[in-house]
């Protein structure tokens, strides 16, 4: 075979290239070798982001977890809860004529004049159940400037009371519901609407938070809850002030149907030891207080002023003063009550109440014209820290005008007597928790 020139130097030349080829492959292998070792490293990166991805995703759902916990808590932090039950037996030994039906409906109200007596104790000689309470408050603050306030009831004692059909024994009542704004101008100015327990007067309601079991006899010449709107601005130094427009001045009115609004106002001064203030209510009445007046022809100007004071730790007064003065009839009806506690014992107090109402007009009084009074003595005792008995007589009185017209307290046969007097005796158990 003849080599040839040509294959010579091919031959020179692909022996020439071959640690050139050599070479270029280690150099590839070793770029894949690179390239993958950072695809692992990327591959890794990524792993691990996604990882701190979800770790903060965990710490952003834990957060507002957080924040919802922390402002649920807050929410239930600024609510108050308040409730209780209290049940009674009471016996008047004037014997007045009891209830004609299932329930206190119908029933004639122990003692006389609409019931100025007893409001919340209808029938003589039974057991009852005085209330069943459940209360809600959220009061607004700067830091959360709505607010509300729910009260739920049930009970002869459930709502004002007049006795007879209004003394509901068995259904719930609403007694106030309102919603609150504090506005952020004039260093809190406080607006409120709904159904709201009157600024009027000492006693309230709510059995727990007065001196007596029973309402005095200046309890009917006072409003008890009204529907409408007010605004109260704290003016400093113990002063506030409240002003507000309601359907009626001196009675409930779910709604207006009569195109009349009432004025209600008051304004309050406390210290460390001692309160008093003064309110008005005024505007266009359903009726004169006998009932008897023409609707809407008359209006009332209510005036009430309270003064209390706590001179030490265990003792506590009030003297509450309301004028009635319609402008139908042109007469007047005054109403004072004294009241004071003292607790003898860490567990034991001692309160007494007296009252005298001059209605010369006899617009309480069955139109007899006259004096009214009553005097109430209280002990209540501290049986665990929860359950609380009282025990409570009360002597009522007629002046000899009114009883000298037949307008005396109620006999057994359910008629008007020229008795001028009766004696109320009531036993209580209220568990407050």
């Amino acid at each position: 075979m003849r080599i040839t020139s040509k294959m010579i130097a091919w031959t020179v030349a692909c022996l020439l290239a071959l640690p050139a080829i050599a070479i270029a492959d280690e150099t590839v292998e070793a770029q894949l070798q690179e390239l993958n070792e950072r695809m692992e490293q990327m591959e890794g990166q990524l792993a691990e982001a996604e990882a701190q991805v979800a770790a903060q995703d965990e710490v952003i759902a834990q957060s507002e977890d957080r924040r919802s916990s922390n402002a649920l808590s807050a929410f239930i932090e600024a609510t108050e809860i308040d409730s209780w039950v209290a049940a009674s037996y009471n016996i008047n030994f004037h014997n007045p004529r009891q209830n004609t039906g299932s329930d206190s409906a119908g029933a004639t109200n122990q003692g006389s004049f609409g019931g100025l007596y007893e409001p919340f104790f209808p029938v003589s000689n039974t057991v009852q159940l005085d209330q069943a309470w459940v209360s809600i408050n959220k009061a607004p603050t700067e830091e959360s400037r709505a607010g509300y306030n729910l009260d739920i009831a049930a009970g002869a004692g459930s709502n004002g009371g007049a006795g007879g059909a209004a003394n509901a024994l068995t259904g719930m009542s609403v007694y106030s519901a309102y919603a609150s704004y504090m506005l952020p101008i004039m260093d809190g100015f406080t607006f409120s609407g709904g159904i709201m327990p009157t600024a009027q007067g000492a006693e309230v309601v709510q059995t727990t938070q007065n001196l007596n079991v029973t309402r005095g006899i200046q309890w009917g010449t006072q409003p008890v809850t009204n529907t409408g709107f007010t605004g109260t601005l704290d003016l400093g130094g113990g002063l506030t002030a409240m002003v507000g427009m309601t359907n009626n001045p001196t009675v409930l009115e779910l709604q207006d149907p009569n195109n009349t609004k009432g004025l209600t106002s008051r304004l309050n001064y406390s210290a460390d030891k001692f309160s008093i203030g003064a309110g008005v209510n005024y505007g266009k009445a359903a009726t004169d207080g006998t009932g008897t007046g023409t609707p809407l022809a008359n209006k009332v100007v209510l005036l009430n002023v309270l003064a209390s004071i706590d001179p030490t730790d265990n003792l506590t007064a009030y003297v509450d003063y309301t004028l009635n003065h319609w402008t139908g009839p042109d007469a007047d009806v005054h109403a004072i009550s004294v009241a004071t506690r003292l607790a003898v014992l860490d567990t034991t107090g001692i309160a007494v109440r007296g009252e005298v109402i001059i209605d010369d007009d006899g617009l309480f009084s069955a139109g007899a014209g006259g004096n009214l009074w009553s005097v109430t003595g209280t002990i209540d005792h501290a049986l665990t820290d929860n359950l609380t008995g009282n025990l409570e007589v009360r002597y009522d009185g007629v002046a000899d005008s009114v009883t000298g017209s037949g307008n005396g307290f109620w006999n057994g046969a359910g008629t008007a007597t020229s008795d001028g007097s009766q004696v109320l005796l009531v036993a209580q158990l209220v568990y407050q928790f």
